[in-house]
C-alpha cells in the first residue's frame, strides 16, 4: 500500500525589512551667497551649512578655496551655482536635504570628471533646444567643413537624431566641436555645451590631482551649473545621481547632526542677547 506523502506546509511568509529612516534635519534657512555666520534661522548657504552639519568649525563660502578638502570640487561647486540661482523656496525645498550629502564626496580624479560629463550629457540629452532641423543643420555643416559627400551628412543625420544616450551626447558634441559652430544658427545651450566639450570634454586639463587641477574643475563645474534651471526638480536629480557616481559619506548619527545645527543657531541668539546686555552696560556707565 502507497504511503500518503504529507502535504505540503504553506511557504512562510517572508518579513519586510524596515528600511533605515533617516531622522528629521533640524529647520534651517538657506539663503543666497555667502554668510559671515549663521543666523537664529540658520541663514546660509548649502555648503555652509554643510560644513556646520559636518562638525566643522564656521567658515563663510565664496569658492572653492574656502571649502574643506573633503567636499567634491565638483559636487560643491555645482550646489553651490544651483543654491544661488535658485528661488528661496525652491532652494529651501530641493537643496537642503543635500546639507548632509556634501562632505566626503572628493574623489580621485577620474571619478570627479566623470561627475562633470555626466552633469554635461543630462543637460544635453534633456534639452528643448535643439530639433531635427537642428541637427540636419550641424551634419551638413560638419561633411562641408570636412569636405564629405552629402550621404555622409545623411548617415551622420541619422545618428544624431537617434536615441538620446550618453553615445548621442558625445557624438552630437564631437561633431560640433569639429566646426565653427559661431557660423550658422545653433540654440545657444547647445552651441554652450560644445565649448564645454571642447574645453574639458577629452580631459586634456585634467592631467594630475592638485589644488590648481582642484580649481579647474570647479570652474568647469559652474559654467555647467549655469545651464541648469529653472526645472530644479530636475536639477537636484542630476546632482544625487552625481553625489553616488563616486564617493560618498552615509548619514547615521542625525542626532548629531541635529545638535550641531542647533548650536549655532543658539550661539548667535546668545551673542545677539550677550551683545545687547554689553551696550546696556556701557550706557549705564556714561
Amino acid at each position: 500500500m502507497a504511503k500518503k506523502s504529507k502535504p505540503k506546509a504553506a511557504p512562510k511568509k517572508r518579513k519586510r525589512a524596515k528600511s533605515k529612516r533617516v531622522g528629521k534635519l533640524t529647520p534651517w534657512t538657506l539663503l543666497e551667497g555667502s554668510h559671515q555666520f549663521p543666523g537664529p534661522d540658520g541663514g546660509t548657504c548649502i555648503n555652509e551649512a554643510a560644513i556646520v552639519a559636518r562638525g566643522f568649525e564656521y567658515r563663510q563660502v565664496s569658492g572653492i578655496d574656502s571649502m574643506p578638502d573633503c567636499f567634491s570640487p565638483v559636487i560643491s561647486t555645482f550646489a553651490m551655482i544651483l543654491n544661488d540661482n535658485m528661488g528661496d523656496d525652491d532652494r529651501n525645498k530641493f537643496l537642503f536635504p543635500f546639507v548632509t550629502r556634501i562632505a566626503g564626496t572628493t574623489d580621485k580624479l577620474k571619478a570627479e570628471v566623470r561627475r562633470l560629463d555626466f552633469i554635461l550629457f543630462e543637460r544635453v540629452k534633456n534639452t528643448d533646444e535643439i530639433n531635427d532641423f537642428d541637427l540636419l543643420k550641424i551634419a551638413a555643416e560638419c561633411c562641408n567643413y570636412t569636405n564629405k559627400k552629402p550621404e555622409a551628412a545623411i548617415k551622420l543625420y541619422r545618428t544624431l537624431a537617434g536615441k538620446r544616450t550618453d553615445q548621442w551626447v558625445r557624438q552630437l558634441l564631437d561633431t560640433l566641436i569639429k566646426v565653427d559652430v559661431g557660423d550658422y544658427d545653433l540654440p545657444s545651450e547647445i552651441a554652450e555645451a560644445a565649448t564645454h566639450w571642447e574645453g574639458f570634454g577629452h580631459h586634456k586639463n585634467f592631467k594630475k590631482e592638485s589644488s590648481k587641477t582642484r580649481k579647474e574643475l570647479a570652474a568647469a563645474a559652474e559654467s555647467l551649473a549655469n545651464m541648469y534651471g529653472p526645472d530644479w526638480k530636475f536639477a537636484v536629480k542630476v546632482l544625487d545621481k552625481a553625489i553616488k557616481m563616486g564617493k560618498h559619506a552615509s548619514v547615521s548619527d542625525i542626532k548629531t547632526i541635529n545638535k550641531r545645527l542647533r548650536d549655532y543657531k543658539e550661539a548667535d541668539r546668545v551673542d545677539r542677547v550677550v551683545g545687547r546686555a554689553s551696550d546696556n552696560d556701557s550706557d549705564d556707565d556714561e
